[in-house]
Formats: structure tokens, C-alpha cells, sequence
């Protein structure tokens, strides 16, 4: 079983994933989206990085994305989802891959969409974060066989690590 958590911007699903991960002392697999230090006009670049890597760089390896000032508009760069993020997923191992977040950038990366969808048909269970936005690919790992889907609310959100935690130790079968 996959597992992913979905819901609006700022509710904590990152940080409700670092605690269960934190609580059953797993260092996953896979990869984290990261915003770069912010631009004087609020625009930021956006970073993916290997989750089971403390070394967190800003370069155009890993720049996936770009994030204008108004904190709305995104560009993509789907070559590095391709290349760099593909390599990522490839290299993963278990106990578990973690995808952290998969959004709209990813629309024209499709060698990074195929990949994503092989890994979570495979034997290696992920936990994950996707934006609630309507994109056929969205749409495919939503739902994909294999995929369970939690939503996270700021009302939610300190209820969910008990049935998280659960969740996670019978599928790493803790």
C-alpha cells in the first residue's frame, strides 16, 4: 500500500510525515521538494533533493521549479524531473520511498511520471505528499491501485499521526 497525504498548502503534511518518520526512525528513500532561499521579490526556486541525504544544495541539477511572488504562478523545468528525480526514484531502496510533494510541475515530465507509477506499483511501500489539483497524471497516482489517500486539514492535522503511525508499522511490518 502507498500512502499519501493531500490537502491545501500549510496544513502540515510534510511535518506530519517528519514526526511518523521521526517516531519509527526510518530514514526513507526517494526524494523532498524544497523552496530556495526566497527572492527580495518573493519568488523562490524550487529544489528536489534525495530524503535520505542531510546535504540540501541550490544549483540547476536539482532546480525542478520556479515559484513567482504572488506565491500562484509556477514553471517547471521537467528536464530535471526527468534526469535528476528519475535517478532519485531509481536508486531508492527499501524500507520505504518517500515522494514529498508531487504536484503540477511534473506535467511534462513524463519519463519522472512513468517512473513515479512504476515505483508505486512495486514491492517498496511510499509515503507521500500530493497537491489536491486536477492533472492527469494527479489524477493517475490518486488513483492507482495501490494508493491510499489521507486527507489533512488544520483541524485534522494532530489527530492523524496515531493512524499514520499505524498505518506505516503494518506495511513496514513493524
Amino acid at each position: 500500500m502507498n500512502i499519501f497525504l493531500t490537502g491545501f498548502t500549510r496544513t502540515g503534511k510534510s511535518t506530519l510525515i517528519q514526526k511518523a518518520l521521526n517516531s519509527l526512525e526510518i530514514i526513507p528513500c526517494g526524494f523532498v521538494t524544497r523552496a530556495g532561499i526566497p527572492n527580495k521579490d518573493g519568488s523562490s526556486e524550487i529544489y528536489i533533493h534525495a530524503a535520505n541525504s542531510s546535504q540540501f544544495w541550490e544549483s540547476k541539477t536539482n532546480r525542478v521549479g520556479y515559484r513567482a511572488g504572488d506565491g500562484i504562478n509556477r514553471t517547471g523545468f521537467p528536464k530535471v524531473f526527468d534526469t535528476f528525480g528519475v535517478k532519485i526514484l531509481q536508486n531508492s531502496k527499501p524500507p520505504l520511498i518517500l515522494m514529498d510533494e508531487l504536484g503540477f510541475m511534473e506535467n511534462e515530465a513524463l519519463i519522472f511520471q512513468s517512473e513515479v507509477l512504476h515505483t508505486l506499483a512495486g514491492t517498496i511501500p511510499v509515503l507521500g505528499v500530493i497537491k489536491p489539483k486536477n492533472t492527469a497524471f494527479l489524477n493517475k497516482v490518486r488513483s492507482h491501485k495501490k494508493t491510499m489517500l489521507i486527507e489533512v486539514t488544520c483541524q485534522n492535522r494532530n489527530e492523524l499521526l496515531p493512524r499514520l503511525l499505524i498505518l506505516l508499522r503494518q506495511e513496514l511490518n513493524l
